[in-house]
């Protein structure tokens, strides 16, 4: 059974405990895509209203794996992250020009710097920047 398998409101479902959650060290790590999904965000002082596209990036350790959400914000001022993020998966370098196509990413792999980030009293693993390979050609 696959944790996205879809459950009816008359099957019975095993009960089980919470898993635990897994806080990464700060550092550099591998990743694998594996979902997207849109949206649209209503705006904030720092954010115009803007289509909005969330990431599910996992990310396994020798301890165990976990799941990050990163957001991506179709508004010029977060142009550099979604530039970062496209050349982190080899999808372009410095002077292309893309058009994202979301669905095809679903296992792809990058890399991040991950830090935490504390809300409420709670740690959360959050990406700092998306890592360029070093390898990456250099434009024309």
């Amino acid at each position: 059974m696959e944790l996205n398998d879809v459950l009816s409101f008359d099957e019975a479902i095993e009960i089980m405990d919470e898993p635990e959650y897994l806080e990464l060290a700060p550092g550099e790590y591998d990743f694998t895509v594996r979902d997207v999904a849109f949206s649209t965000y209503e705006g904030s002082s720092k954010i115009p209203s803007c289509p909005m596209v969330e990431a599910r990036l996992s990310v396994v350790t020798d301890e165990g794996e976990t799941e990050i959400i990163d957001r991506f914000y179709y508004c010029r001022k977060m142009r550099y992250k979604l530039s970062s993020f496209a050349r982190t998966l080899g999808l372009a370098r410095v002077g292309d020009k893309i058009t994202i196509e979301w669905k095809k990413l679903i296992a792809k792999q990058g890399r991040a710097r991950i830090s935490l980030r504390e809300y409420n009293g709670k740690k959360y693993n959050q990406i700092d920047r998306y890592i360029v390979p070093t390898d990456e050609p250099a434009p024309f």
